[in-house]
């Protein structure tokens, strides 16, 4: 088997070592009577590895283990009913079978790298009040914390995927939330069962079971909140026993309320079943002793026997018209002579009913519905919808929405219609009172202008400013595939930029240039333009150029003037001597760039120089456009 050595104890007799078959050295306790034990890092020159052996050293109180520990074995401390104090190293990943199960004393214990911890492992430690949990821990097994009764508080990560059962039963938690990451939950002994302390829960898990006798007997509890989205079933006798249970709201997505679940629940006086429960087991209520109302939703069609036993506050119940089935005996040992039932003619109400001399209040049905509201919305706006129901008269006029694609728009309780991408979908709201009669609605979604440009990458440079200004539909692209980054900025494509940003005010009528057909994409835009002093035709002449290129000069006295038309600064005393070429900018255009400069529309070349004469490209004025409406305010 290897070089295997025989035990040794180190030092004195306080520990004792051996070297297993893979050259891990493996400590262990020398005897019973072990105070305190500090476990060595090496052991003649070879790291320790492995701990174990305490088991049963009722006079252990501390424990110091080494860094380069890598595993705790099954029952390492189990028993150790005076142990105060241990480290756990930042080597250990997991924590093993029943490894401090029965450790009175223990108080404290910090698991910041754990990512497993096993079943009993803290069995019994009825001292434990402060646990640390790593934030990658992914499973906390059956009966890992049961018994401990100082522990108040826990939090669970957002890595934890699995819980044991038992887990935490008869613990001393006062609350507790189980988060959305948790999806399996183990049945037969409750997670939380006895936990008599325990005030109030939410369960964020994403089950497809909640398990058997999750909070059985805990008899403070009063709010538990069920938050998970997916169909989940209901295992038995959940909150049997929950004594002081005021309020609780169930998964969306419920199939059942199983045998026992609220049993003895003598606080509570009503409560919300989902749409979507389809069954009432036996004894699901017994014993409610304060239950004096309850309104079964469209999807329950059975109901079974003993239900509602020893119901004695039970005054009115309402049946929608799906019901099918009725246990005979589901009032069993519960006065029906103050209960009066409401139901729909054709369902098991009425004849239950009358069958069982039951005061019946037959319930006129919803016969149509109607829904009106826009017909369209912008992908990421909301649009209000309303449903008028037939008759006026109805018992139950309540409704559910639903869309028939969630990825195209998505409705809410209240018909509040939400665009997620274009396309068109239909909308529905159907009856709640077991008829099911829908309206249907058509909804086009306006999907939010995206850019397709082929001609301009992530990486280039102008990319923002192409995107920012294409989006807010400030400069447009030649087709859907071209925005022509480099092409030259031409006059016509300036005042059609700054006419679009004012919100292409009316503006009909014929120019008084030559050279300006009212054909052209750029004809409103020129007249709007020379009307408020933006830009001009050339001196002496009835033309306006609109095919000319512009100049950098030129687009910052053109932006300078639009500016000054939004009543926005146009003042500036900064100088442009910094500038290499600063000399060649004329005279008409040196304010407007010292204006330009000082606002950051415009920021100079890498090579120090401002260009000024040279022609502006389509990219250059995108990113001035940019600068000018996050600097100077569009």
């Amino acid at each position: 088997m290897g070089d295997v050595k025989a035990a040794n104890t180190y030092p004195g007799n306080e520990i004792v070592w051996e070297e297993d078959y893979k050259g891990n050295i493996v400590v262990s306790a020398a005897g019973p009577s072990i105070e305190n034990a500090t476990i060595p890092s090496t052991i003649n020159g070879k790291p320790v590895k492995i701990v174990r052996g305490f088991k049963d050293c009722k006079y252990l109180k501390t424990v110091t283990l080494p860094n380069t520990l890598t595993e705790i074995q099954n029952s390492a401390f189990e028993g150790c009913s005076a142990l105060t104090t241990i480290n756990i190293p930042d080597s250990i990943k997991k924590i093993g079978y029943w490894v401090f199960d029965g450790c009175s004393s223990l108080k404290s214990i910090n698991l910041k790298n754990v990512t497993e911890i096993d079943p009993y492992a803290f069995d019994g430690c009825e001292s434990l009040s402060s646990v640390t949990l790593s934030n990658n821990l992914t499973i906390i097994d059956d009966d890992a914390f049961r018994g401990c009764s100082s522990l108040k508080s826990i939090t669970l990560p957002s890595s934890l995927k699995t819980i044991g059962q038992s887990s935490f039963r008869y613990s001393g938690l006062t609350t507790i939330t189980v988060p959305a990451s948790v999806t399996r939950i183990d049945s037969n002994y409750g997670t939380f069962e006895g936990c008599k302390s325990l005030k109030t829960a939410t369960v964020n898990a994403q089950l497809e079971e909640i398990p058997t006798n999750m909070f059985k007997d805990c008899t403070n509890l009063t709010t538990v909140k069920f938050t998970g989205t997916k169909k989940v079933s209901m295992n038995g006798y959940i909150f049997s026993g929950c004594t002081a249970l005021t309020s609780v709201t169930l998964p969306a997505n419920l199939t059942n309320i199983s045998r026992e679940c609220f049993k003895d629940c003598t606080s509570l006086t009503n409560i919300t079943i989902p749409d979507t429960v389809e069954s009432i087991g036996m004894y699901a209520f017994e014993g409610c002793s304060r239950l004096s109302s309850i309104k079964l939703p469209c999807g329950v069609r059975t109901i079974d026997s003993y239900a509602f036993k020893d119901c004695n506050s039970l005054k009115n119940m309402y049946f929608t018209k799906s019901i099918q089935s009725i246990a005979n005996d589901v009032f069993y040992n519960t006065s029906t002579a103050g209960l009066t039932i409401y139901g729909y003619a054709g369902s098991a109400a009425k004849p239950f009913a009358t069958e069982k001399g039951i005061r019946f209040v037959e319930c006129k049905p919803v016969t149509s519905i109607k829904v009106s509201g826009s017909t369209s919305v912008d992908e990421g706006k909301s649009v209000t919808l309303t449903a008028s129901v037939s008759p006026a008269d109805a018992y139950d006029k309540s409704i559910t929405w639903s869309s028939s694609n969630n990825n195209i728009a998505t409705v809410n309780a209240n018909g509040v219609v939400t665009g997620k991408s274009g396309g068109s979908v239909t909308i529905t709201a159907t009856s709640r009172d077991g008829t099911f009669i829908k309206g249907n609605y058509t909804v086009n979604v306006k999907g939010a202008k995206k850019m397709t440009f082929t001609d301009v990458k992530t990486t280039d440079w102008f990319y923002s400013a192409v995107s920012y200004t294409y989006l807010n539909g400030i400069i447009s692209g030649y087709n859907d595939k071209t925005f022509a980054p480099n092409d030259k900025l031409t006059r016509g494509m300036i005042v059609t930029i700054l006419y679009r940003m004012e919100g292409s005010p009316n503006n009909d009528g014929k120019s008084k240039f030559s050279d300006v057909s009212t054909k052209e994409y750029y004809a409103k835009a020129v007249k709007w333009a020379v009307n408020n002093g933006i830009v001009h035709g050339y001196d002496g002449t009835t033309k306006f150029g609109p095919n000319d290129n512009i100049i950098r000069q030129d687009l910052a006295a053109i932006l300078k003037n639009y500016a000054g038309f939004k009543k926005k600064d146009i003042k500036s005393t900064t100088g442009l001597n910094k500038f290499k070429d600063y000399k060649s900018i004329d005279s008409y255009a040196l304010s407007a760039m010292q204006w330009a400069v000082s606002k950051g529309v415009i920021t100079g070349n890498d090579n120090g120089t401002l260009n000024p004469k040279g022609n502006a490209t389509r990219a250059e004025a995108a990113a001035m456009i940019q600068k000018y409406c996050n600097k100077v305010g569009r």
